[in-house]
C-alpha cells in the first residue's frame, strides 16, 4: 500500500511537470518573438508572482497529501511490527540477565 501511494505521488508530481512543460511549449509557439516569449516566461514563473505560486501549490497539494500519507502509513506498520517483535521476544529481566 505505502509503495502504491509513493507511486501515485510521483506519477501527480511528474504529471504536473509535464502540464507546466506543455505550457511553457505552448507559450513559445504563442509568442511572436523570442523576447516576448522570455517576457511571458520570466513574467509568469517571477518569484513575485503570488498567483502563479498559489496555482502551483494547488497543481502539488494531492501529491504533498499522499507523500504524508505515505509516511504516516509506513510509520504505523513499523510500530506495529517492533510490536509483535517485542511480544514475540520480551526484554529479560534482571535476575536472566545476570544469571
Amino acid at each position: 500500500m505505502v509503495k502504491a501511494l509513493r507511486i501515485l505521488g510521483y506519477l501527480w508530481v511528474g504529471l504536473a511537470v509535464l502540464v507546466l512543460l506543455v505550457s511553457i511549449v505552448g507559450g513559445y509557439m504563442a509568442a511572436e518573438s523570442f523576447w516576448a516569449f522570455w517576457d511571458w516566461l520570466t513574467t509568469t514563473f517571477s518569484p513575485f508572482n503570488i498567483a502563479n505560486f498559489i496555482a502551483l501549490m494547488v497543481l502539488l497539494a494531492p501529491a504533498f497529501g499522499i507523500f504524508i500519507l505515505a509516511e504516516k502509513l509506513e510509520r504505523r506498520q513499523l510500530s506495529k511490527r517492533i510490536e509483535a517483535a517485542q511480544r514475540e521476544h520480551p526484554p529479560a529481566t534482571e535476575g536472566e540477565q545476570s544469571g
